[in-house]
């Protein structure tokens, strides 16, 4: 649909994700995936090593938020950003990836709906504390459209506007 040249992801964990988002690029395209745990390199490295599309794929071990920062400082663009990380970081995350986001890029939002916890009021872990302050924050954003799809666990596509 969006056939982008490049895709951000946060949040790697066994690399199906990245694999799965590396089949829409454009033949010159590039993903590159950010993931916390370095327990999970050596795993991640090989599932890519099994398909030509491994070679599209460049893998960040690191800290979301100091690659971000990295990203943001080398004026990196993104025509699509895929968030499935830590989920209580998501609104410390949004700002930066709106702002490597290029205009009417998409950004795809995990698990938003976080088993039904969003809506209920007593529900006060950290990680569904910080999906329900994020889900408030794009809602209210008038920078971009936005659309939470009932799926599983709930998806969140938001397109940024000019």
């Amino acid at each position: 649909m969006l056939s982008p040249s490049n895709i951000l992801e946060i949040g790697t964990f066994t690399g199906y994700s990245s694999l799965c988002l590396a089949e829409g690029l454009q033949p010159e395209g590039k993903l590159l995936t950010i993931e916390a745990n370095a327990e999970f390199e050596d795993m991640i490295l090989e599932h890519f090593s099994w398909t030509p599309l491994g070679s599209k794929i460049q893998l960040k071990i690191g800290l979301a938020s100091e690659v971000l920062q990295t990203l943001k400082n080398e004026k990196r663009s993104f025509d699509l950003i895929f968030l499935d990380a830590d989920k209580e970081n998501y609104p410390n995350y949004y700002e930066i990836l709106l702002e490597l986001l290029f205009p009417k890029g998409l950004m795809i939002i995990d698990n938003t709906l976080w088993s039904g916890k969003v809506i209920d009021n007593s529900a006060d872990e950290p990680e569904t504390i910080g999906i329900k302050t994020f889900n408030t924050m794009v809602s209210q954003d008038n920078r971009v459209s936005c659309l939470i799809l009932p799926l599983r666990d709930g998806i969140t596509l938001v397109q940024k506007r000019n």
